[in-house]
Parts: structure tokens; C-alpha cells; sequence
């Protein structure tokens, strides 16, 4: 085999393999009828990142073809599609009319390999305004796939068939013979369908080469990157004394608001949009794909605007957005418990990072859900979006300002680079929402004891005051986003920092009854808000400290993360074209770090007469225990006892990027301030920075997690190995704000096409004849609960954020009545008892018995039913909705009974036990 993909190809051998959507439902199906939709056959890539699909799809009455593909597997939607239209005269001779054009070939392009083992691959095709749909259950292994027979379990082996000799035939219910689809063999001089293609070697290599070329792109990227990178140097070079940019510092110096006000402006011009970054379009659907409705209506799908959505941040679009429209589409509208999520509803207080909003008094310390409750959806998940960037800018702005009010442009633009930096692009932002909170909070304190003019007027305590119940709202708010391996080292830094700050300020601290009483009342709101919410969400929190994951996860003792930590120079590659292999963008994020000479720069300030010296010891202090916790590892005493036990090496960068950029900010702002380094120091120090960037870059082994970088391309390597270099040697001879234009250009150039941009819909709801299927026309309050057999939770996390009660799905705690439904027994306690993608497959059980349970992964749970025989109503379900592949199996189950089919979908009414067929 030959070409880049060098494609396994297989044969959908299918006569129970697909279910076309030309299966009639009645005398409505026939006065209007479906288009009719045929897969030839399918091939993937050995790296699993692309599958490209081959068939023909024709609406009869219209005369018309294709007019666009998605692809999805396992529950997750291509990162990109490519699709053609080609010529079938074979197919419009059956069909005896004019039009040619009814093939198509599509290539759907993953941004990571998608996961081994059994795979739903679920096709629509969009026809004449409707879509058409196919489902078949693949295996994805290391180097192959197979497509198998709809109703027998997929090829455990991951094995291509033996042969390939039957034809991919389109299927009909066989309770509607009126509904005769084509068949793939006749005698001379009737119409035949078109047969399937054979796999043979001629046809590989054609359909390898016609793949897309992923390299010649990537070359092209990193040419531009560079290029960019190179004027910004060169910009650097020849304006960092420019009038001009002296001219806008002292504006910035002179009228401090003016940025914030900015700001403001603009986040508000941006909520008023619509405009997000968020990947949501592969949960609603995006306006200009419409073959990528099968759930929800038109109008609730994105508008793009530019780039494409990452199907990596599963977390943000399918978890945290799903619960949030889950909230917004239920009724009452953000319950605490939210009864559509499994039999037992799940508790909402729990939702973590910016959260999901809900009518309790803890929401006044998760600001990014206020929008919920004043603002059009719309703009309510513009507001959520948006808000932790422009939150963190301003936060972290005001903060630096207090600290170094005569470098006010250079605050700025350190609060921007630290802002667009690839660890929060990389995490859909959200380490900007918890830093934000806690720059806040850090700002809002110093406020309060940092004296004032006029200290004892009215507006001088109202300002206080004011500040106090912000302080308490934002302390209470940090504590809430629920994440320990971010909060603990940004905790551990900010108490650090404090306590060097009051040493330092000791003299001159404002400690009066004003001041302490905004402490007192600060802590008191704090206290109020997190007694508010562990109340109404102690039993959530118990049933997750009882779980296995996340629960009783083993204590972590850091070390062997030094080449993690040097992940983040690559991050121009890896977040911007090229995802590294065995990892994904998200885990490769990080920052471009200038460590080596901060600590260099940080020991001259150590010294007795720096009138910073004893912030410069708590910054010292946290730098050096964090590298040492991250590269050598604590014992793990001590990695409990200061918290660390709890955080994996990758999660310390939050802390450490803060650490950096406050680092850059603390360093003299004039030229005789600066205490020049010996030229040899100097010198040596730069060499040093430069080493560990080439350690990155062609250093480090590919067993490593950081080896993705090792492949980087070798002109991009050059120009960041030269822009690192530079940076640190400016940081060094005090040029600060060549070194930080230099760095906003590479996280620029990094993540300026990782997020999406999109306008929100203004509505998600469930397209309506799905709706009328599966509600029968009742309130959203008391809809039938519906259980859907697919091997991802995608669906499940759809129908629940357009207001449907599901079974499965993301649960935060494991469901006591479900798994009692269900039998589990001791020895599978452990199995269910997980945070968990709750998946229930429509595959039977090897053993022979009716249902299998197991966690393929640390975060899913898997149950295998056989379809025939499995009684759905134990598990609190009072519908079925399941792919077209799964019809077969599922019409001899004598608890189902057919509602109706919609799409790519079928919907069973569930039966009394006792209830005949």
C-alpha cells in the first residue's frame, strides 16, 4: 500500500448492516418521502485521525443528490469535513432519472485519533433540504478497522474481514415490504442498484492518494508562523525606543481607567453579538452544515464565523455546555437537582470551573452564570464565554497596578499575554476564570489595607465596604470552581505573595477599625455563601468522596515532569496546526516560560536594600519548591501535608505562569532602577534558557509526553529557538517590553485558531418531530425518560440539553436506583462507582448473558445489552431511541414497541413487563 494514509480499507458487508432512511412509517412517510441514502464503502487511517466514506444518496421526486456529508464516530463529530460530489450514472439509471450527480465521497478529519475498540459511525447526508442517515458499528484498533454486521458484536480483534465479496445493500423494515429498496443483483435488463466498491489494491491506493495532504498544510502554517514571528523581532529591534509607543505608555500612566473602560466596551459589544469561543457547534450543529442536524432544529445550531470547533474540548461543549442548556430547558427553569439527568436527577451545585446556573444563593459567587438569569441565551452564553477573559484581564490589570503603579502599559500588556497564553486557550479558558477570581480577590485585598487620601470620608468607607462584599463574593467563588489541581499551587502562591507583601509593607499598612471590620465582613459573606451551598450540596460532595475516581484517586508525589515542563515552546505547532501524537492540544498547552532568567534576575533582588526583597523571597521560595516538586518529586508526607498530593505535575503551570508574569512586572520600570548582571553572567544565563528550548525541541526522547515536540518542524523550531533566546537576554539587560512583545506574538500565533468563533443561537431545542416522538406532545415536565443506544454519550448529553429526561450520559455520582435496576454486584461496585460517561451499547454480551458491565476507561462506564432481549424499563427508561443499524435487533425485543423513526434515529415506546407485544 501506498500514499500519506496508507488506509486499511474494508467492505461494509451489510445485509443487517444499514437501515437507509427510506424506511416508511405510514401514509405521512409516503406522501413525503425521505430521501434515500447508500454507503459503498469506508476506509481509515492507520494513525485513527481520518475516515473517509464512499456512497450515494438521491431524493426520487426532487431528482437531486447530495448537498453535504458529516460524519461522526463513537459519538464524536469530525473536527473538519471534506466532501465531493461524483458522477453515478449506475445510480440514476435505477432510479430512472436525469441527474448524475448522486455519489459522494467524503474525508472526515479528526484533530486526535480517535479511541480504539467497538465505534458507532453514523453518517447523514443532506438531500434536497432533509438529511438522510446511516449507523454501523465499527472496531477501531491500532492499525485497522472493521466494519461488522449490524446485531453481532463487533470484531473484537480489530481485523479487517477475510474478504470482501458482499456488496454494502440498503435494508428496509422488513414489516414494510412496501418499501422495497434496491437490490444488488438482477438478471439481464432490470434496473439494479449500484454495488459496493471491492476492495482491491488499485482502489486503496486511489483512495489513500486522494486523502488530504496534513503535511504541506502544516509546512505552510509554520512558514506563516514564522514570518510572523520574524517581523515581530524585527519590530522589537527597531521601534522599542519609538515615540510612539512611549506616547500610548504614558497615556496608560495617565488616565488608568481608560483600559479598563475599554474593555468594558468592548465585552459588552462582544456579549451583545453573540460571539463565542466555545466548541458548542458540534453539540447543536453548525448553520452552514446542515447534515449535521439529527437532534436538534436549524435554529439552534451556531453561525461560524471563523475556524472550526475542537472536538478535544468534549469537556466544554458536551459536559459543561450540555448541563448549562440542561438547566436553561428545563422546567422549572436551574433546579439544584436536575431531574432529567438519570433516574435519580443529578445535583447541579456540583458542576465545577465556571459552573452551571442555578436559582441558589451560591450563584452570586459564579458571576460567569449571572448572564443566565438577565440575558437572552444568546447572549447569556456569550456572557459565559467571554467573561472569564476580560474577567482575568482586568483582575490581573488592577492587581499589577497596585503593585507597580509607574509601569501601567506594561501591565497591561502582561495581563493581555498572560490572557491569550496557550494553557488557557488550550482549556476553553477556564484557568483564566479561577485566576481571575483570585487576582480579584488578591486586588480587593491589598485595597483594603493599602492607605488612602482621604481615608476617612464617605465614598473612601462606601468604596471599602463595597470592596468587602466583592471580596467575600469572589473568595467564595474561587472556592467554588472545584478544581484542587488548580487551586491548591494558585492558593499556595497567592498566600506566599500576600505574606511577603505585608512584610514588606509592614509600616505603612492601613490596620484600623474600618479596614478589619471589610475583613470581618468579607469572611463572613464567604462563610455565609459556602455554608449556603454545602448544605443543598453535601450529599453530591459525599457521593463523589466516596467514588473510586475522583473520590479515592491514588496521592500523587510529583517528579519526572521535567520534560512537561518545557511542553509549552512548542505550543506554535501544537496548538496551531500540527496535534502531537499520543497526546492531545489541551495536555500539550502550556507557556513559553522565562524561568531561568526570572531566577537569575530574582537573586540580585534578593539583597537587604530592595525595597521589593521580601516578595522576591515568597516568589524565590514558591519557584524553586514548585521545580523542585514538578522535576524531583516531595515524599509523600510532605506532598500531603502542603496539598501537592492532589496535583499532577501539568496542572502546576496555572501557578507558575502567574508566577512568571508577576515576576516580569515586579523588575524596575526605569533604566536607573535596573542593577545590571555581569556580562558573563549574563551571557551564561541566556545560554542556559537556550539549552532547555532545544531540550524541547530535538532533546527530548519520543516515549516522553512531551515528544510531540520533538517532530516540530525545524524553520519554526529556529525562529522560536532565536525569539527564546532574545527574550531572555532583554529580560536580562532590563529591555522588559521587547520580551513581552516577543512573547504576546508567539501565544498570538499559537492559539489564534485553536478556539472557534461562532454566534450562540438564540434558542436549543429539539427538532420537532423528534420532540413529538418522544414527549408525545406532553409538557418537557412530564416527559417519558428516554435511554439511547449508542457507544458515546453525545446523544444522551443532547437530548438532556434540549430538556428531554435521559438515563444515561455524564454523571458526576454514580445513580443508586439505576445500578439497583440493573442487579450490579459486588465485584462491579467498584466498576460503577465513578465519575462517568454512562454508555449502554446495543451489543450482546460474549457470555451469552443479557447484560455485561465494564470502564473501558477511567471516566466511562460501559453497558453491553443484548438488544432482543433486555428489558429497558428496569432501568428507568420509558423510551428507546437508537440508530437505524440497531432496528434489526431491537424489533424482536417483546418490550419495545415502534413510535416512529426520525432521521438517523428510531424511538421504541418501553413496555409494562407484563404488557403483551
Amino acid at each position: 500500500m501506498t500514499g500519506f494514509l496508507k488506509f486499511f480499507l474494508c467492505l461494509l458487508v451489510s445485509v443487517s448492516g444499514l437501515l437507509p432512511t427510506a424506511m416508511a412509517q405510514g401514509p405521512a412517510a409516503q406522501a413525503a418521502p425521505e430521501p434515500t441514502l447508500f454507503v459503498d464503502g469506508v476506509a481509515v487511517s492507520p494513525d485513527g485521525r481520518q475516515i473517509r466514506v464512499k456512497g450515494w444518496a438521491v431524493d426520487p421526486s426532487a431528482q437531486k443528490g447530495p448537498g453535504g456529508v458529516a460524519v461522526s464516530s463513537g459519538g464524536i463529530k469530525a473536527d473538519k469535513m471534506d466532501w465531493k460530489a461524483e458522477s453515478r450514472p449506475d445510480v440514476a439509471k435505477h432510479w430512472k432519472i436525469s441527474n448524475q450527480q448522486l455519489g459522494y465521497e467524503a474525508m472526515a478529519t479528526w484533530d486526535t485519533p480517535l479511541p480504539s475498540g467497538p465505534q458507532q459511525l453514523v453518517i447523514q447526508v443532506e438531500v434536497n433540504g432533509k438529511v438522510a442517515g446511516a449507523a454501523l458499528n465499527i472496531e477501531i484498533a491500532q492499525r485497522a478497522v472493521a466494519a461488522a454486521p449490524t446485531g453481532t458484536p463487533p470484531s473484537r480483534t480489530g481485523q479487517s474481514p477475510t474478504s470482501a465479496t458482499a456488496p454494502a445493500t440498503a435494508i428496509t423494515d422488513p414489516r414494510t415490504p412496501n418499501a422495497a429498496a434496491p437490490v444488488s443483483s438482477a438478471t439481464e435488463g432490470q434496473a439494479t442498484a449500484p454495488r459496493s466498491t471491492v476492495a482491491t489494491p488499485d482502489a486503496e491506493r486511489a483512495s489513500a492518494q486522494a486523502g488530504p495532504a496534513a503535511q504541506p498544510k502544516g509546512a505552510r502554517y509554520a512558514v506563516f508562523i514564522s514570518l510572523f514571528l520574524v517581523v515581530t523581532l524585527v519590530f522589537c529591534f527597531s521601534f522599542h525606543r519609538s515615540v510612539g509607543l512611549r506616547n500610548i505608555s504614558e497615556l496608560a500612566f495617565r488616565y488608568p481607567a481608560a483600559p479598563v473602560a475599554t474593555l468594558l466596551v468592548l465585552f459588552a459589544a462582544l456579549v451583545l453579538a453573540g460571539v463565542t469561543g466555545s466548541s458548542m457547534g458540534h453539540l447543536v450543529g453548525r448553520a452552514n452544515s446542515p447534515a449535521e442536524h439529527l437532534i436538534f432544529d436549524r435554529e439552534s445550531s451556531v453561525k461560524p464565523l471563523a475556524f472550526s470547533p475542537k472536538s478535544i474540548r468534549s469537556d466544554e461543549w458536551m459536559v459543561l455546555t450540555s448541563n448549562v442548556l440542561a438547566q436553561v430547558n428545563h422546567w422549572p427553569p436551574f433546579p439544584v437537582v436536575n431531574q432529567n439527568l438519570g433516574p435519580d436527577g443529578q445535583n447541579m451545585l456540583i458542576i465545577g470551573m465556571s459552573g452551571a446556573p442555578v436559582s441558589h444563593w451560591s450563584t452570586l459567587a459564579k458571576p460567569a452564570t449571572w448572564g443566565y438569569f438577565f440575558l437572552p441565551l444568546k447572549q447569556a452564553l456569550a456572557f459565559q464565554w467571554q467573561l472569564p477573559i476580560f474577567g482575568c484581564l482586568i483582575a490581573l490589570y488592577c492587581l499589577l497596578n497596585l503593585l507597580t503603579p509607574l509601569t501601567r502599559g506594561r501591565n497591561l500588556a502582561l495581563a493581555a499575554m498572560f490572557c491569550i497564553a496557550p494553557y488557557a486557550a488550550g482549556w476553553s479558558f477556564w484557568p483564566l476564570y479561577l485566576v481571575g477570581l483570585a487576582c480579584g480577590a488578591l486586588a480587593l485585598l491589598i485595597f483594603i489595607f493599602k492607605p488612602t487620601s482621604g481615608e476617612n470620608d464617605l465614598a473612601s468607607k462606601l468604596k471599602l465596604w463595597i470592596s468587602a462584599v466583592a471580596l467575600g463574593c469572589l473568595t467564595a467563588g474561587f472556592a467554588l470552581t472545584l478544581y484542587p489541581p488548580w487551586q491548591i499551587p494558585l492558593a499556595i502562591f497567592c498566600s506566599l505573595f500576600l505574606i511577603g507583601y505585608a512584610v514588606n509593607q509592614r509600616g505603612s499598612l492601613r490596620i484600623d477599625k474600618h479596614s478589619l471590620g471589610a475583613l470581618a465582613l468579607a469572611v463572613a459573606i464567604t462563610i455565609a455563601l459556602l455554608w449556603a451551598w454545602w448544605i443543598d450540596a453535601r450529599a453530591a460532595v459525599e457521593a463523589i468522596q466516596a467514588t473510586v475516581y475522583p473520590g479515592q484517586r491514588a496521592a500523587l508525589t510529583g517528579g519526572g515532569g521535567f520534560l512537561d515542563l518545557l511542553r509549552g515552546y512548542a505550543n506554535a505547532e501544537t496548538l496551531a496546526f500540527k496535534p502531537p501524537a499520543g497526546s492531545n492540544p489541551s495536555e500539550t498547552a502550556s507557556y513559553f516560560y522565562v524561568l531561568v532568567p526570572l531566577l537569575a534576575l530574582s537573586i540580585m533582588r534578593l539583597r537587604a536594600s530592595d525595597p521589593q526583597r521580601w516578595i522576591w523571597r515568597a516568589w524565590t521560595f514558591f519557584v524553586v519548591v514548585a521545580l523542585l516538586y514538578v522535576i524531583t518529586g516531595f515524599p509523600l508526607w510532605l506532598a500531603e501535608v502542603t496539598g501537592l498530593s492532589r496535583v499532577p505535575t501539568s496542572r502546576l503551570d496555572i501557578a507558575l505562569g502567574l508566577a512568571c508574569v508577576l515576576g516580569i512586572a515586579l523588575l524596575p520600570g526605569s533604566q536607573a532602577d535596573r542593577a545590571p548582571l555581569a556580562k558573563p553572567l549574563v551571557w551564561i544565563t541566556t545560554a542556559l534558557a537556550g539549552v532547555l528550548i532545544a531540550v524541547a525541541f530535538w532533546g527530548a526522547p519520543k516515549a516522553a509526553s512531551a515528544a510531540s515536540s520533538a517532530s516540530i518542524d525545524p524553520v519554526l523550531a529556529a525562529v522560536l529557538l532565536v525569539a527564546g533566546l532574545l527574550m531572555a537576554y532583554w529580560l536580562l539587560i532590563g529591555r522588559v517590553g521587547s520580551a513581552i512583545a516577543i512573547t504576546l506574538a508567539i501565544y498570538a500565533a499559537s492559539v489564534a485558531t485553536f478556539n472557534p468563533w461562532s454566534i450562540a443561537p438564540d434558542r436549543v431545542a429539539i427538532a420537532e418531530p423528534l420532540r413529538k416522538l418522544l414527549t408525545e406532545d406532553n409538557p418537557l415536565e412530564k416527559a417519558p425518560r428516554v435511554l439511547v443506544l449508542t457507544p458515546g454519550a453525545m446523544w444522551s448529553m443532547e437530548l438532556l440539553a434540549g430538556g428531554i429526561p435521559v438515563v444515561s450520559g455524564v454523571h458526576y455520582y454514580p445513580q443508586t436506583s439505576l445500578w439497583k435496576g440493573l442487579g450490579v454486584s459486588v465485584q462491579e461496585e467498584d466498576v460503577v462507582n465513578r465519575y462517568q460517561h454512562l454508555l449502554f451499547v446495543p451489543v450482546a454480551p460474549v457470555n451469552g448473558a443479557v447484560t455485561a458491565i465494564d470502564s473501558p476507561q477511567l471516566d466511562v462506564v460501559r453497558v453491553l445489552v443484548d438488544p432482543s432481549r433486555f428489558s429497558f424499563a428496569t432501568v428507568g427508561a420509558n423510551k428507546v431511541m437508537a440508530p437505524l443499524a440497531a432496528g434489526l435487533a431491537l424489533q424482536t425485543n417483546p418490550n419495545l414497541r415502534l413510535k416512529g423513526q426520525h432521521r438517523a434515529w428510531l424511538v421504541y415506546d418501553v413496555l409494562p413487563l407484563a404488557a403483551p407485544r
